[in-house]
């Protein structure tokens, strides 16, 4: 699995993938299900354009033999020792084939941090196995009212 910086260049290909993970993050959720639509689309293409341009984040993109397979948003700017999974993303074609395993694994490996905190939400039981299994561990819960 090769993790490659993406670039301006690749900003339609990643709102779309930013759009896909939008909508089955929320799958369930008490907030409701949203539907891909161009109004999700360009919000998501104006928010990746922001990631791809500024400082605070990287935008890296998953490669496995030669395809796209999925993307990771990591922010650098941090108080804290290490880095932030802020997005972590497969192709819904590519699921439950081992991809997401391999990016991570590449991921960390590319990273080369000690320290990576990232955020999953409580109903999001497959993805809190997933990096449970990786050896992340719950440290709080984030509580909210009237969302």
């Amino acid at each position: 699995m090769e993790v490659r910086k993406c670039t301006l260049e690749d900003l339609d290909r990643l709102a779309l993938w930013s759009m896909q993970a939008e909508v089955d993050m929320r799958e369930g959720s008490p907030w409701g299900d949203p539907e891909e639509s161009q109004e999700l689309l360009g919000d998501k293409r104006d928010i990746m354009k922001l990631r791809l341009s500024g400082d605070e984040f990287d935008v890296y993109e998953f490669i496995e033999e030669g395809t796209p397979v999925g993307m990771t948003t990591v922010e650098r700017a941090r108080r804290y020792p290490g880095v932030s999974v802020e997005s972590f993303f497969i192709c819904r074609e590519h699921r439950r084939k081992g991809c997401g395993t391999r990016a991570l694994r590449a991921l960390m490996e590319h990273l080369g941090e000690t320290a990576i905190d990232l955020d999953v939400y409580r109903w999001n039981e497959r993805a809190i196995a997933f990096y449970k299994s990786f050896g992340f561990r719950e440290i709080f819960l984030h509580m909210n009212f009237g969302t």
